[in-house]
């Protein structure tokens, strides 16, 4: 079976995987393989390589060992490290699954991690990640997102919670029918009160001091009428 750049990320496969790293060394842990292409042949074999690419050391391959593929998925747990320096920042880490058969070895697909965001993040990256082809898995990864099934909802519990939400609306609106009758009551009888400083005599109206003004109006002081000069 030929593997092209067109076929599908589903027909490429998955693998699964634990990348972190400190600042002068890179682990990586390899955990399984699923959904794998079927081929004609019935003696497949995978093996996963890693390396830091552009690659120009020997010290920066590693390989698995190889695996029959006999069922859908295969378990793998295989740790390896990369002791990387400064000048490694630029590079990305390299992970490709390959399967070989009596006829030929081919690349099943690739991904690629940036050591500059595994160092500088100190975060564990794991999961499962789709084998993209070879001109986009050596610059980039993409990680398997599994969506859960919407859940039905039985038509009875709707019902009852539509029934809670319609007695919720209308406790609201009591409540706020209550709340306004019993403001526009405040202010019916604040607008109807006296105020207690009012002054109702005329004759008050002639003192200038407002304090002795309302000590007159409450009876505290008694009032004096001021004496007219008959000429």
């Amino acid at each position: 079976m030929r593997i092209e750049d067109r076929v599908g990320l589903k027909l490429r496969g998955q693998l699964k995987l634990v990348v972190c790293g400190s600042t002068n060394k890179i682990t990586i842990t390899i955990l399984g393989l699923r959904s794998l292409p079927s081929t004609s042949s019935n003696t497949n074999q995978v093996y996963v390589k890693m390396s830091l690419s552009p690659e120009f050391e020997s010290r920066l391959r590693h390989k698995t060992s190889t695996y029959d593929v006999t069922e859908e998925s295969i378990a793998m747990h295989e740790t390896f490290s990369f002791d990387i320096c400064r000048r490694d920042s630029n590079r990305r880490v390299l992970v490709s699954v390959w399967m070989k058969n009596n006829e030929r070895t081919f690349l099943l697909g690739c991904m690629s991690f940036g050591v500059r965001s595994i160092v500088t993040s100190q975060e564990i990256t794991q999961g499962w990640y789709y084998l993209l082809k070879e001109s986009l898995g050596r610059s980039k990864h993409l990680k398997f997102k599994f969506t859960k099934p919407a859940r039905r909802q039985d038509p009875c519990r709707r019902s009852k919670s539509r029934d809670r939400m319609n007695r919720r609306r209308s406790a609201r609106s009591d409540s706020s029918n209550s709340s306004l009758s019993s403001s526009l009551y405040r202010t019916k009888v604040a607008r109807n009160t006296p105020r207690r400083y009012d002054i109702r005599h005329d004759d008050v109206n002639h003192v200038t001091s407002l304090k002795k003004r309302r000590r007159i109006s409450n009876g505290f002081e008694e009032f004096k009428r001021p004496s007219i000069n008959q000429s």
